[in-house]
């Protein structure tokens, strides 16, 4: 279950000045970094009982800002990475790395987290290899947990070519690439295989490629985890039908309206829409 590009993705030639590139936020698979990780580690509620796993540690810029926590475990690929992370998490008594991919890590029985927060990690997992990181996210969550990412995310594969033709047309030739050639996000599709899963979920963006994004395990009065009653799974379901349905109808309107853009001039969109909305 180890992730296809998990070696390509290793890190470790470019631990040394990682922190400083991180910092070039006028690179724009850059932009909101730290805003990004103060934002993950606040919604993430994270207090000195908690168990936290985070996925893809890497030189320990996110797990840092976490105050205390009942337990830390940490997961990365690069070892170098951790080699830089340690000496900022030394105020974390009870943190835990493991040297593995974020996939194969689940092997090993790490038990239930309250929180799994991660950043800049997910976008090396093929859209395949989302779905079974979110499984395995929720069988591992407790009942009410969050899972916190930020990460680069478009809202779909329209935007996600949009983008790619955007930063070419600016001359961008190394963000064009790094969006055609990684694996950003699609939200329609990650938020849709969240909440059949049972999550809730609610986003936020911070630059024109990254989103923070919640997904909040459901926690009906009286469920007891995964052995929950026949009442519980059924009302579960019905709630993430409903917000699948609405993250449709949203995301329908959203490609309307993009098609409409790209066969006319702005003037004629215009024109085109306003018709549409007085027949």
């Amino acid at each position: 279950m180890r992730s296809a590009n998990a070696d390509i993705f290793n890190h470790d030639t470019e631990a040394a000045d990682y922190d400083r590139d991180v910092l070039n936020e006028s690179d724009p698979v850059r932009a909101g970094y730290r805003e990004i990780l103060g934002w993950v580690i606040q919604q993430a509620q994270i207090t000195p009982t908690l168990r936290v796993l985070e996925l893809g540690s890497g030189t320990g810029n996110l797990s840092a800002l976490i105050v205390s926590c009942r337990e830390l475990v940490s997961v990365d690929v690069s070892g170098k990475m951790e080699a830089v992370a340690k000496f900022k998490l030394r105020h974390l008594a009870h943190r835990r790395f493991i040297k593995a991919d974020i996939l194969e890590v689940f092997r090993q029985g790490l038990g239930q987290f309250d929180a799994v927060i991660s950043t800049y990690a997910v976008h090396h997992l093929t859209d395949h290899e989302k779905h079974q990181l979110f499984e395995l996210v929720f069988a591992c969550l407790s009942p009410g947990g969050r899972a916190v990412f930020g990460d680069l995310m478009v809202l779909n594969g329209s935007e996600k070519e949009e983008k790619i033709q955007q930063y070419l047309a600016k001359g961008d030739q190394a963000t064009a690439q790094a969006i055609s050639e990684e694996f950003f996000w699609l939200l329609d599709t990650a938020i849709g295989d969240l909440e059949r899963l049972g999550f809730q979920v609610s986003t936020a963006r911070f630059s024109e490629l990254s989103y923070g994004l919640v997904a909040q395990k459901l926690n009906l009065r009286g469920n007891a985890g995964p052995h929950c009653d026949r009442r519980h799974r059924f009302l579960s379901s019905s709630i993430a039908r409903y917000q699948v349905w609405r993250r449709r109808s949203a995301r329908l309107l959203l490609d309307l309206a993009g098609r409409i853009r790209s066969l006319c001039t702005r003037s004629q969109a215009l024109e085109t829409l306003n018709r549409f909305g007085n027949p």
